[in-house]
């Protein structure tokens, strides 16, 4: 808790995206990230922090494997993509997977998402947004060992979030 509002955390990994939208893994996948946001974040109040891998594509396309529900219906939440919020150096895209080899990275599926607290209500009507600040971690070929292979199989998301509600 910070000057009265409270801070949750939630660090997840949604099964995978399966072989379509009617595979016995999208159907785990989409209960998991139902479940995350009717049981778990539902009854939360305060700033919400999620991030994980969602295995939900936020530059994906509908028809490709990668794309789920679960970004959108996260937004949709009143989540901010702290990623799609924050300045970049060029052209950076969020890419985070996959780091395989014979394969270049082309998803966006690992995430820190925020949600924040609701103005008190004698705060002015006008709400003032945070400033976030994101890099991916991991992504670059320095980063590999001296015999080729990559930290993981996904780059990292490090995040700045600097919430109205943390300055005094």
């Amino acid at each position: 808790e910070r000057n009265g509002t409270p801070y949750h955390f939630i660090a997840t990994h949604l099964e995978g995206q399966g072989d379509g939208p009617g595979s016995f893994q999208r159907q785990i996948h989409n209960a998991q990230a139902d479940q995350l946001l009717d049981v778990v974040v539902a009854g939360l109040g305060g700033n919400v922090v999620l991030m994980g891998d969602l295995n939900s594509d936020a530059n994906g396309d509908p028809a490709k494997r990668s794309w789920t529900p679960t970004y959108g219906k996260i937004t949709e939440a009143g989540f901010i993509d702290v990623w799609a919020s924050a300045p970049h150096r060029g052209t950076e895209e969020g890419v985070t997977c996959c780091f395989e080899p014979g394969r270049t990275p082309d998803e966006r599926i690992d995430f820190v998402l925020l949600r924040e607290a609701e103005p008190a209500p004698d705060h002015d009507d006008r709400r003032e947004r945070g400033f976030y600040r994101a890099d991916i971690v991991g992504d670059e070929t320095s980063d590999q060992t001296a015999g080729g292979l990559w930290p993981s199989d996904h780059a990292g998301i490090i995040a700045d979030i600097s919430d109205p509600t943390m300055r005094d």
